[in-house]
């Protein structure tokens, strides 16, 4: 299943161009320092990458998918070190090493589910906390094996490393990464309270380290602040970015995504809480009570599991709709995997609270067991704060440790209360299968803001500056060839400028031009309008009245004309029409200044 899908993801990398996010990925890549104002230093990493692969678009996605997949790896690497040291049992296991190794790596191209395979923010941020985790568990294993040796303190600051190249990608997360270490170690025994502050300031170290690298090779800690500080209040004219509006926003999108996972298999929760109830009340009494071992009801449960997973699976764009108007319209297939994990842990709550397996308070496997738990359930949801998607609509860009989690509930279950190893393979079988089917599937026939499948993306194009080719379909083909030959006819010249009206920086990227000040300017509401006229007065202003402008809306749009009236720029009385090109409902005018 892994190596089908990678194949497949390998083979979309040729095709399609996303002309509205993902073509923001490219332009900004492209030109990273046209962005003076930006929360994030994340575009001088992509465009150091864009540059490295010769700014291949094709390659510019494959790198990004060999980089998530080596740090899910690396994740791999340290979870099966600490695994093995917290169940030495589970040695017995078939193929425990490789079967993890596999799952997490599903796990990692669960990223491109539905997402744009071009590197971007949200890829590094997975590839920083993959790494993280991966260091910290591998540390973690050591530590419990030879308490106080120097491997441990390295593979800390290892560890603050790359949690301090998440800092510069999205501090947020990074932020709240660093609290799921601190309950790590508050949970994890043996770990004394100096050797935790230790520890800790090891990780502090790495990221400082991190940032003195950072400061010396990419930007200035004064010119970075200055950056930051004017960023920050370039996206909080957006509105959506608040910190007001999203200390509401996510809890309310977790309860949303917690009560859609519970819909997803009810019936599986129904039939544990009955054997539970069977279990304290009548089953010395009733006979036919005793085959509620909790062995068999697992089985039962994740068999009726695997057949409602079977819907979410085989018809990926069915499993988009809402699971229930209750669950505030989370889709089936984003709260699936969040589904398993709550299965799971009833399973296992099931099999705990049998009066023969009733163990000590203070047993060191369950507070290593319960630390882990809670650090590997919170990295997706700490990586995904910061965004202005609900948070359920990006915590699968970081299902890595969501995946190390549900193998470990499964061996947990084997080792410690003698459940039947097929109960781990058929979830890992039914998560697996979904996934590979949602990334296939999802990928292929409805790729993000693309309007056809790759299958309609056949058409050699040539994109960007320098020019390489890729494969779209015969619309966009043809709105970027005809507009690129009315600019030439223009005058213009590949990395010359172009201001694009509302969100189109995929054109702008494919035409070879460049976007001054800012990737994009948008249109629609007071936020987005306040937020373009603000990047447009970053930009040079020499630059903008030579700039072609491009639109997707009417030239007498009110407020186009207040956007370019802000920056000086006499349109449309001081323009020519050079271009139009229509294509579907819209229709792209291409303007050159008389002057």
């Amino acid at each position: 299943m892994l190596a089908g899908a990678t194949a497949v993801i390998v083979w979309g990398t040729a095709r399609g161009l996303g002309l509205a996010d993902e073509g923001v990925y490219l332009l900004a890549a492209r030109y990273p320092n046209e962005i003076e104002q930006n929360v994030s230093a994340v575009f001088d990493y992509t465009g150091a990458i864009f540059r490295l692969v010769g700014y291949d678009p094709q390659l510019f996605r494959l790198a990004g998918l060999v980089a998530i997949m080596l740090s899910a790896l690396a994740f791999w690497a340290g979870f099966q070190k600490l695994l093995l040291v917290m169940f030495p049992d589970a040695k017995a296991t078939q193929h425990v090493r490789l079967n993890s190794l596999l799952f997490i790596q599903i796990g990692g191209i669960l990223y491109y589910q539905w997402a744009f395979a071009t590197p971007n923010y949200y890829t590094l941020t997975a590839v920083a906390l993959n790494v993280f985790a991966g260091c910290v568990m591998w540390a973690l294993a050591r530590e419990t094996k030879a308490p106080g040796n120097v491997c441990t303190t390295f593979l800390f600051g290892v560890a603050g490393l790359a949690l301090g190249s998440g800092v510069f990608v999205r501090f947020t997360s990074a932020l709240l990464v660093l609290g799921c270490l601190f309950a790590l170690l508050w949970y994890w025994p043996g770990v004394g309270r100096l050797r935790r502050v230790r520890l800790l300031l090891t990780v502090g170290l790495g990221m400082v380290v991190w940032s003195g690298f950072h400061f010396i090779a990419v930007q200035g800690p004064v010119r970075q602040w200055e950056m930051f500080t004017h960023g920050w209040q370039l996206y909080q004219a957006i509105g959506t970015h608040s910190p007001g509006a999203k200390i509401f926003a996510y809890p309310r999108d977790l309860l949303a995504l917690g009560f859609s996972a519970f819909l997803v298999f009810w019936p599986c929760h129904v039939l544990i809480a009955l054997a539970l109830l069977a279990s304290r009340v009548a089953r010395e009494r009733i006979a036919t009570l005793k085959i509620l071992r909790p062995s068999t009801v697992a089985v039962v449960v994740i068999s009726v599991a695997a057949v409602l997973s079977w819907g979410v699976g085989a018809n990926v764009l069915a499993s988009r709709l809402p699971a229930s108007a209750f669950a505030g319209g989370v889709s089936v297939y984003l709260s699936f995997y969040s589904a398993w994990i709550l299965l799971l842990v009833a399973v296992y709550a099931l099999f705990a609270m049998q009066p023969a397996n009733a163990r000590p308070r203070c047993d060191p496997t369950a507070m290593q067991c319960r630390g882990l738990v809670l650090f590997l359930l919170g990295l997706p949801i700490a990586g995904s704060v910061g965004t202005a998607n609900p948070l359920y609509n990006v915590i699968s860009f970081y299902a890595v440790p969501w995946f190390g989690l549900v193998f470990l509930l499964g061996i947990a279950l084997i080792t410690r209360y003698n459940a039947r190893p097929a109960l781990l393979l058929g979830a890992m079988a039914v998560m697996g299968g979904v996934t590979c089917s949602q990334v296939v599937q999802g990928s292929v026939q409805a790729p993000a803001q693309i309007s056809t499948g790759l299958q309609q993306q056949t058409v050699l194009t040539e994109v960007g500056f320098p020019s390489h080719w890729m494969k779209l379909d015969s619309q966009s083909h043809a709105v970027i060839e005809q507009l690129r030959a009315s600019a030439v006819r223009a005058g213009f010249k590949p990395g010359d400028d172009i201001v694009a009206v509302s969100y189109l920086p995929g054109l702008v990227y494919a035409m070879g031009g460049r976007s001054p000040g800012h990737p994009t300017f948008l249109l629609g509401t007071p936020g987005y309008l306040a937020y373009s006229k603000m990047a447009l007065g970053f930009a040079d202003k020499s630059r903008l009245a030579r700039s072609l402008v491009l639109l997707d809306v009417d030239a007498h749009h009110e407020e186009l004309g207040h956007l370019l009236g802000s920056a000086g720029l006499t349109f449309p009385t001081g323009y020519e029409l050079v271009g139009n090109v229509a294509a579907g409902e819209k229709n792209y005018k291409l303007y050159k200044p008389l002057n």
